[in-house]
């Protein structure tokens, strides 16, 4: 027979990751055979949840604002189309300049 308080040792050694392989298998048969330890598992796993969240909810509101990080510049689309527009003009000349006849060199 398992008493209350090897349970709760069992439980906190496995939640703690202290457990051993036979912790484990000891846990599983438990949990298989023994509806009041079925029991005692559901609650000891609901409150150290309920305890993992409190702390973390916690810890969270009292951490600082991140700081806030400017947008990067765009440029208007009138800019875009000016660009595009310069770089096809550049782009023209090249081919055309490519394209002249040797006379003109």
């Amino acid at each position: 027979m398992t008493t209350a308080a090897d349970l709760e040792a069992l439980f906190n050694r496995i939640a703690d990751g202290l457990s051993s392989e036979e912790d484990e298998r000891r846990l599983a048969e438990l949990l298989r055979s023994d509806q009041e330890a079925r029991r005692a598992y559901r609650e000891f796993v609901a409150l150290h949840s309920a305890l993992h969240w409190d702390y973390a909810a916690t810890t969270l509101s009292e951490l600082p604002a991140p700081p806030t990080v400017p947008s990067p510049a765009r440029f208007p689309r009138t800019s875009w189309f000016a660009a595009f527009a310069a770089g096809a003009l550049v782009a023209s000349a090249v081919v055309v300049g490519a394209r002249r006849p040797a006379s003109w060199r």
